[in-house]
């Protein structure tokens, strides 16, 4: 993990084609599988170096946060980062929110076209949603949960 060379993604300047941002999201991924390993051996500490240098070499810039960091935020939960977990949603909410907002407003033909991605942004959203509910109870949901009522209402009209 501290060793390894990442070939210069952190220069924005470099580009990343989309082959390279999946290979940079498995990597994610596997951080993350390691991070959940360490949570059930009890090493809190060490999940917590392992996904803060997930984050910080592979953040959304370089590989766009989706469906596959709705693990890292559940991890980030578990060990009581909860600004950390809430970080990373709002920037997948954002991201999310932009995308469904922009396809509603093609024409039918098109959002035909993109209903996978509809209902894949649908699912995370509401997937992110119970994660908040389930683990951060300090914060008002209300806004997401309303944002998603709309988004599904839209859905179901289509």
């Amino acid at each position: 993990m501290n060793r390894y060379y990442w070939g210069g993604i952190e220069d924005s300047s470099v580009y990343l084609d989309e082959n390279n941002r999946r290979m940079l999201t498995n990597f994610r991924s596997t951080f993350n599988r390691l991070a959940e390993t360490l949570v059930a051996e009890g090493r809190i500490d060490s999940a917590r170096m392992v996904l803060d240098r997930s984050v910080e070499k592979i953040p959304d810039r370089v590989a766009p946060f989706g469906y596959f960091t709705l693990p890292v935020i559940e991890s980030y939960y578990k060990i009581g980062e909860m600004e950390k977990a809430r970080d990373i949603a709002r920037q997948l909410e954002k991201r999310i929110s932009q995308e469904l907002d922009y396809i509603f407003l093609l024409t039918p033909q098109q959002r035909t076209l993109l209903s996978n991605t509809i209902q894949l942004d649908l699912y995370v959203y509401r997937r992110m949603v119970n994660l908040a509910q389930n683990y951060d109870e300090t914060v008002d949901h209300s806004a997401w949960l309303k944002k998603l009522s709309d988004y599904l209402s839209v859905y179901q009209q289509l």
